[in-house]
């Protein structure tokens, strides 16, 4: 009788601890991967001086087969990725602070914005719909004024690139993201060409076309991404996309150069 009762406390403890070991593991996996810095010559040393078709086709296999997130991972990776002041996210067109928990669909809430908008060939189960390169915090009100409008200079009031505008068929930004945004849909045209699972090919275009999946407008988005260099910023938000989360880059932040060589190769 007396060995039952020593047994009881040996198999309590190591019930205890296998709860433990279990809990840190669950811990450590739930965490997004956390790669090495990159070293951004070996990255792109297979690109030379490729261009035009060549130089899209050579990024698109450096660039593909990220890690793709789930639409619910993307609000604490905004909330890192587009962190602002005091604790907040600062968001795309309005470039006000709004509070890190703020988010949802209601009024005065943030959400998760699509540069490049689901009407041109991105669906809810596709691939590029939780891509982190083109996703970006926004105001709730906002984020649905601009819809599926593309990117152009607009015939709105002059609004001194304080804020953003737009007209009947398309939306401008404020002056100090144009850049930034421009880069993102070189990327998305570039990481999307149709070939995988759950993907559709994207192209940029000078008319924008829902039905071709083709997103503009082309000229106006080149003339942003010279207007507006790369910042800081933007590198920082590349460098933990491809470190902390997807493990890829966005080319046209390492290397501004490759969006004429591809876009405008004349």
């Amino acid at each position: 009788m007396k060995s039952r009762y020593y047994i009881i406390p040996i198999v309590g403890a190591l019930l205890y601890l296998g709860c433990i070991y279990l809990s840190q593991c669950f811990e450590k996996n739930s965490d997004p991967e956390v790669r090495e810095e990159v070293d951004t010559e070996v990255y792109y040393e297979t690109m030379g001086d490729l261009r035009g078709a060549d130089l899209k086709a050579a990024l698109h296999q450096r660039i593909n087969d990220h890690r793709v997130l789930t639409y619910s991972e993307l609000w604490a990776a905004l909330r890192d990725l587009d962190a602002g002041k005091s604790g907040g996210v600062t968001l795309i067109y309005t470039r006000t602070q709004r509070g890190a928990d703020k988010h949802g669909g209601k009024q005065g809430e943030w959400n998760r914005e699509h540069l490049w908008p689901r009407a041109y060939g991105i669906s809810r189960s596709s691939i590029a719909n939780t891509d982190l390169h083109h996703i970006r915090s926004s105001d709730v009100a906002t984020n649905a004024k601009r819809g599926h409008l593309y990117f152009d200079e607009t015939q709105g009031e002059d609004f001194d690139g304080q804020r953003y505008s737009l007209d009947h068929d398309s939306w401008e930004p404020p002056n100090e993201v144009k850049g930034d945004i421009a880069r993102a849909l070189f990327y998305m045209a570039v990481r999307y060409e149709g070939g995988e699972a759950s993907s559709s090919d994207l192209e940029l275009s000078e008319i924008a076309n829902t039905r071709n999946r083709q997103l503009g407008k082309i000229s106006t988005l080149l003339k942003w991404h010279t207007q507006d260099p790369v910042s800081d910023t933007e590198r920082n938000r590349n460098d933990k996309i491809d470190r902390n989360y997807q493990g890829n880059r966005n080319p046209f932040i390492d290397h501004p150069e490759y969006a004429r060589r591809i876009f405008a190769p004349q």
